[in-house]
């Protein structure tokens, strides 16, 4: 069977197709991969922030 036999080869992607999405991909989750070590550091340090707070309230309401 000759490759020109086949149906639809006009839409197979070739090497440099590939290798342009591979590219895309490794730039998506790079970027994937800041986002979530940002949101994993502000959710880290607002959960501090949270701590604090209630430490800081019950030492300064606290009545013995």
């Amino acid at each position: 069977m000759k490759v020109e036999e086949i149906e639809g080869v006009e839409n197979l992607a070739t090497k440099d197709d590939l290798k342009v999405l591979a590219a895309e991909l490794k730039a998506d989750i790079a970027e994937l991969k800041a986002d979530l070590l940002k949101w994993a550091i502000g959710m880290q340090l607002s959960f501090a922030a949270l701590i604090l707070g209630a430490v800081y309230a019950m030492l300064t309401h606290w009545k013995p």
